[in-house]
């Protein structure tokens, strides 16, 4: 897939953003949003906070560049660990960049078991982040559901779908989810994990089963 922004880029930037919203008109939003907002500082403009939203996913240096492809790459192989059954795709894209790590030598992290909760952020690591929101139960000890890390949720309940999971592992936590610490070449058990792409980006790898080739012997 990919997005090119060039030529009148104001112009493009809105339409661009107007898409991602699925909105028609930016000023009625913009009003919309006035009637909820007490703070007028806080008032979202089509070219200061919504640039702000994009630029925290596409990054700074990216969005401001005149033009860019976004690029995203779907890797697959047969599954180290089922390789009959199974495939391990891995998916990125060539925005998300990392620039901090928590380990520089492995793609496949999480926060040390000593790491300090307050420190457990985005900016820290976003591949050990990543990975401890997908880590996260859905499901809290008081049997309440966890809205926190959300999107992750869904992922995680697509991936375990995907993969003929039942509901109690997919309802799991930390490496139930994720998989072994120190594996880096995905052969533990894991229903989908946050990695670091071959271009130092961030990614997920996860597995899918293999269609199976069935023969029927029926009577004429």
């Amino acid at each position: 897939m990919e997005l090119c922004l060039n030529n009148n880029l104001s112009s493009q930037k809105e339409s661009f953003i107007k898409k991602i919203l699925d909105i028609k008109d930016l000023s009625l939003y913009k009003e919309e949003i006035r009637k909820k907002i007490k703070n007028e500082s806080e008032i979202i403009n089509k070219k200061s906070k919504l640039e702000e939203y994009l630029q925290l996913a596409f990054g700074k240096e990216f969005w401001s560049k005149e033009s860019f492809d976004l690029e995203i790459v779907i890797e697959f192989t047969d599954d180290p660990r089922k390789p009959n059954e199974q495939w391990l795709f891995r998916v990125y894209d060539n925005v998300s960049i990392i620039k901090n790590r928590v380990d520089n030598s492995n793609s496949f992290r999480v926060f040390p078991s000593d790491f300090k909760e307050e420190d457990k952020k985005w900016d820290t690591d976003p591949v050990a982040f990543m990975n401890m929101c997908l880590g996260n139960p859905i499901i809290k000890e008081t049997g309440e559901v966890d809205k926190r890390y959300w999107g992750m949720a869904e992922m995680k309940i697509a991936a375990g779908y995907l993969q003929g999971r039942d509901i109690q592992k997919i309802g799991g936590r930390d490496d139930e989810i994720y998989g072994k610490e120190n594996d880096q070449d995905g052969k533990s058990d894991f229903i989908i994990r946050a990695i670091e792409s071959p271009i130092g980006t961030l990614g997920y790898e996860f597995r899918l089963r293999k269609p199976k080739e069935v023969g029927i012997v029926c009577k004429e």
